[in-house]
């Protein structure tokens, strides 16, 4: 997706800063969200991904700096009018068992009812469209509780997506998922960031995947942002190595031209090495 940087940012981050008591997490993040992209999070375990996720969304408040919504500090914007704009979908999403699918996607929908008691069609329709979009049409009667890890982490985005949000966040929406849904999700993702000056801001572990679909990355090791911008710009094989500690091996893939990562593995035994076969001994 072409991103018009000449627009204003939907999400911006000034300067953030977090600590839990006194351990720093990060320092000085700044980062922008415009309409039409997909930004991407990326980093090794423990760098803050999902942290700086929270503060994004307002419901975490940084020691340090602020975001912007829309040019509106987040913190200072009534949670309502946040959810109108802004849709999350957590990692561990919190759903109820004994709800339907359907249900859940509808209950996306609270924030668009005003006074409703209850929904209308068109509430009706954009959860039905949601549940079609993330391949959940045919569970729509089916309780959560019944659901399979990746079938719940695929409603979640149901229920955000149902909602009809401007920014969407979200953190490792692709885990729990085989590669079909993996690919699935992020072609929901790309068409969502094309439509109506709309963007998505993701967490991932998966590189390539991020590579493939998102016009920028933000990379979060050893305390900040350590580099940020298109996947050739900060996917490089020095940066990877400073930020994970592993050396890899880049090179094209084949279909859109982005970066792909290969891990090279560490120096091992010799039975471990290329062309050997490890002697397992058995168990019985």
């Amino acid at each position: 997706m072409a991103v018009a940087q000449l627009k204003e940012a939907l999400l911006k981050a000034e300067s953030l800063g977090y600590a839990y008591g006194d351990n720093p997490v990060f320092n000085d993040v700044s980062l922008e969200l415009f309409p039409g992209e997909i930004l991407g999070i990326i980093g090794p375990n423990g760098s803050g991904k999902s942290t700086l996720l929270g503060i994004l969304s307002g419901l975490m408040k940084a020691k340090t700096g602020r975001v912007l919504l829309k040019g509106a500090d987040i913190l200072q914007m009534p949670r309502p009018k946040v959810a109108e704009v802004l849709g999350l979908s957590p990692q561990n999403p919190q759903l109820s068992n004994g709800m339907t699918a359907l249900e859940t996607a509808l209950s996306g929908r609270y924030v668009r009812m005003g006074r409703n008691l209850f929904e209308d069609d068109k509430d009706l329709d954009a959860a039905n469209k949601a549940l079609l979009e993330t391949g959940l049409s045919s569970l729509a009667s089916r309780k959560c509780g019944q659901l399979s890890g990746g079938e719940r982490q695929r409603l979640a985005l149901a229920r955000a997506l149902a909602a009809e949000p401007q920014v969407l966040l979200l953190d490792e929406p692709t885990s729990a998922l085989d590669m079909d849904h993996q690919l699935r999700v992020m072609e929901i993702l790309e068409e969502f960031s094309g439509y109506n000056h709309r963007a998505v801001c993701l967490v991932s572990h998966d590189l390539n995947l991020s590579s493939m679909f998102c016009d920028r990355l933000v990379l979060l090791a050893r305390g900040s942002a350590l580099a940020q911008g298109r996947p050739e710009e900060v996917l490089r094989e020095d940066l990877l190595e400073t930020a994970y500690g592993v050396k890899v091996h880049l090179d094209q893939e084949p279909t859109r031209g982005r970066p792909r990562i290969t891990l090279i593995p560490h120096p091992g035994p010799e039975k471990y090495r290329r062309g050997k076969t490890a002697f397992l001994p058995s168990a019985l």
